[in-house]
């Protein structure tokens, strides 16, 4: 998957098209969304990356 999609931005067919990587980014989140309350394990996957605590 392109490292420049956030998974914020993704739409629906990008999701189920990527689900296998999706699964991969989310398993152990350390990091989510103050826009949009997804979680993510790196930053960069996020727009508005927030660290969990």
């Amino acid at each position: 998957m392109n490292k420049s999609i956030r998974i914020c931005k993704m739409k629906k067919e990008q999701i189920s098209q990527y689900m296998d990587n999706l699964s991969d980014m989310v398993s152990n989140p350390k990091y989510i969304c103050s826009k949009c309350a997804r979680a993510a394990n790196k930053k960069h996957n996020l727009c508005k990356a927030t660290k969990i605590h």
